[in-house]
């Protein structure tokens, strides 16, 4: 029963493998979505904003007005024509007779003839064509201005020093030579003066040089005495020191001799105190010797009682002890003679030695001798020292009283000579003065006689010319007066003339033309009066000459709008559309170029190339690529688009490449009409071309027209597939979460 009841968990089980292709399904699924990622995540793609449109004029169109009011006579162009700018569109009746125009103009040239001569005349030449009061005016400034030549020249030759030759008229040469000679009078004169007194200046500078040097020289020998003085005093001074000194070795010689004078009289006196010592010592040994021959006798008898008393000792007649007294006897007589012997010669020694000392005293006391008499004899040399310095201190001291009164005279030499040169200073500042008043007064005298020609010259221009000026510009006010009355009378007539004709203010295409011809209108251009007139009288030697002559009659009321020509000198731009979802990715891709630009614009590039980005306006970038890749410009930063033309299918004659120029500030109101529901952004389009190939083989081009309809794709940039697909996702996310 337990086998039986074994768990189902003990059972074995056994695994089977899957089949290969569901592996193999699992694995492709796997790396294909792998892949898909992988590749969305660096795949690029073009992310454009779409746009539609249409074709316009890139100047537009301009209506033409009647500049005044009339009757249109002739008309030279119809509704299509190409026109020119500044070319004839048509004619209104002439109103305005050339003969009118011409006698205005005829006057004009008469008063500028007139006003020609009058400058002639005030720029110093006389006219032959004048009135003879006229003539006598001229004649009179031209006088008064050969005059104030004549001064002017004077002036420049004698007052200023820069007059060169001056052709002077014979009518003035005297009055030139009489002028010329009172200066040279007036100014030699002064001169004159001036040459004495520089002459009495360069005596005085002389005169203070020489000072100057007499000075120089006194000041040398003044240098010379002090020195030889400084000298005198010096030597005075160490002849002072050298008495000082002989004085000081007096004083020493003379101490010297009195301790050599004490010496001797202390040599002398222990001289004599040796000689008494000696004495004295001699009378001792005499007396030694008689003690001495007592002492002997003494001991003569104590030896003879010994020698009388021994054999009785030995007998036993005297007692021992009396004999050994008695020896001692003879003992203590030997032992004092042997005492006096002792001090005899003790006495003789002392007696020998005082001899000695004898003789060394009177050798002392020669030397000492001689040592004073040679203490005297240079107490008596110092003494004579003193006295011959005492001459030369004299000496000195009339040498130092010399140099003193040399120097006094030196001195006083020096205060002269500086009072000369003092003299001679003071003496060159009156010439200077002199000479400068002199010299002032020669200035002052040019100065008057110039001060005289420049008032004769002032008052022939102040009064004289300007008198004669005066008429002749009142004359030529006059005139202008009457030539600005003239001129304003031409301009009037001639644009009243010019009024008659109506011109194409731009190049560009005819129509909406108000004024029509008449049947059977066509005239020939070359024998109409009229357009002969326009062609003769109105246009310009260079204007545009019309083509064609139409009679025409229609009443034009003054800024009546006639006609409207379409300016296509520039060509076409596209003009779209951009919803307001998508203007961010363009406004951003737009401002992003003008960064890039606006710091460059109006500067020129290779080729000639200007840049046009000026902020608020277009921005446009250069064609050349090697001018983007200068500024690091790629394609994508210009914002291109791609414009496809609906009336030329995109498939059969391809598309015309362009780029965003301009955004408008504001979003434009929806336009039912244009088939717009929703507000937008007007975008201005730069188109590369504006022509489309028809037959490539036969090179057939048609361009492209105003008003065409366009379908445009704007590159705002490249996005990653996966970027797309997260954004779309995140949007689709939002989207629920808004769901209230």
């Amino acid at each position: 029963m337990n086998t039986q009841s074994t768990s189902l968990n003990e059972q074995p089980v056994i695994l089977e493998k899957p089949a290969i292709l569901s592996r193999l399904f699992l694995w492709m699924i796997m790396l294909i979505t792998s892949s898909a990622i992988i590749w969305a995540y660096f795949a690029e793609i073009d992310q454009a904003v779409p746009a539609i449109g249409q074709l316009e004029l890139k100047d537009g169109s301009i209506d033409v007005q009647a500049p005044t009011s009339g009757n249109v006579v002739r008309l030279h162009v119809e509704n299509g024509d190409r026109v020119e700018k500044n070319q004839p569109l048509l004619t209104f009746s002439p109103t305005a007779p050339s003969a009118d125009l011409g006698s205005a103009t005829e006057l004009r040239d008469t008063l500028k003839r007139e006003n020609l001569f009058y400058k002639e005349v005030l720029n110093g030449k006389v006219p032959t064509a004048l009135p003879p009061d006229l003539q006598k005016l001229a004649q009179e400034r031209q006088t008064r201005i050969s005059e104030n030549k004549t001064y002017s020249a004077l002036i420049d030759e004698l007052y200023l020093n820069r007059g060169g030759f001056v052709n002077i008229e014979p009518s003035l040469q005297g009055l030139y030579v009489n002028y010329k000679a009172e200066y040279n009078s007036r100014v030699g004169a002064v001169e004159l003066q001036i040459t004495e007194l520089e002459k009495q200046l360069q005596q005085a500078e002389e005169d203070e040089e020489a000072a100057r040097e007499q000075l120089r020289v006194a000041q040398d020998q003044l240098q010379y005495s002090k020195q030889q003085l400084q000298f005198a005093q010096q030597q005075l001074e160490n002849t002072k020191q050298q008495r000082i000194y002989a004085n000081e070795q007096l004083s020493n010689a003379e101490e010297q001799l009195k301790f050599a004078r004490e010496q001797l009289n202390n040599t002398q006196a222990q001289l004599k105190n040796s000689e008494e010592q000696l004495k004295y010592s001699e009378e001792q040994l005499e007396l030694a010797k008689g003690q001495l021959d007592k002492s002997e006798r003494v001991l003569d008898s104590n030896e003879g009682i010994l020698a009388q008393i021994s054999p009785l000792v030995e007998e036993g007649a005297i007692a021992e002890l009396q004999k050994k007294r008695q020896e001692q006897e003879v003992f203590r007589g030997e032992s004092e003679i042997l005492r006096q012997q002792d001090q005899i010669q003790s006495r003789a020694g002392e007696i020998n030695t005082r001899k000695g000392e004898i003789n060394t005293r009177l050798g002392e006391v020669n030397s000492r001798l001689a040592d004073i008499n040679a203490r005297e004899g240079e107490v008596n040399s110092r003494r004579s020292d003193i006295n011959t310095l005492e001459g030369e201190i004299n000496t000195r001291e009339g040498e130092i009283n010399s140099r003193l009164s040399d120097i006094n005279a030196r001195e006083g030499e020096v205060k002269a000579r500086q009072a000369e040169i003092q003299r001679a200073r003071l003496e060159q500042q009156r010439l200077n003065v002199s000479i400068n008043r002199t010299k002032e007064q020669l200035k002052n005298t040019r100065d008057a006689w110039a001060r005289e020609l420049y008032a004769r010259i002032a008052e022939n221009e102040g009064r004289e010319i300007a008198r004669i000026d005066s008429q002749f510009t009142r004359l030529q006010l006059d005139n202008n007066k009457r030539l600005t009355e003239v001129n304003a009378q031409i301009e009037k007539l001639e644009e009243t003339r010019d009024n008659q004709v109506l011109k194409s203010p731009v190049s560009g295409v005819i129509f909406d033309l108000q004024p029509v011809s008449k049947e059977e209108s066509s005239l020939d251009i070359k024998t109409d009066p009229i357009c002969q007139y326009v062609i003769n009288d109105v246009l310009k030697p260079n204007d545009i000459k019309p083509e064609r002559c139409e009679d025409a009659s229609y009443e034009a009321q003054q800024t009546q709008p006639l006609l409207t020509v379409l300016d296509d000198d520039e060509g076409l731009e596209a003009v779209v559309y951009i919803q307001n979802k998508d203007i961010a990715l363009v406004l951003k891709a737009l401002n992003d170029k003008r960064k890039k630009l606006e710091p460059f614009h109006d500067q020129e590039l290779a080729g000639g190339e200007v840049i046009e980005c000026e902020p608020g306006k277009k921005c446009a970038c250069p064609e050349l690529k090697e001018n983007r890749e200068k500024l690091g410009l790629s394609d994508v930063e210009c914002v291109p688009v791609e414009v496809q033309v609906e009336a030329l299918p995109a498939n059969e004659f391809g598309t015309v490449t362009g780029e965003v120029i301009s955004i408008s500030d504001d979003a434009i109101p929806p336009d039912q009409e244009s088939g717009r529901a929703y507000f937008s952004f007007e975008t201005t389009i730069d188109l590369e071309r504006q022509t489309f190939v028809l037959d490539n083989e036969n090179d057939l081009e048609i361009g492209l027209q105003n008003g065409m309809a366009i379908n445009s794709n704007i590159n705002v940039g490249k996005r990653t597939v996966l970027e797309l697909f997260f954004n779309r996702f995140t949007g689709k996310f939002r989207s629920l979460t808004n769901v209230n």
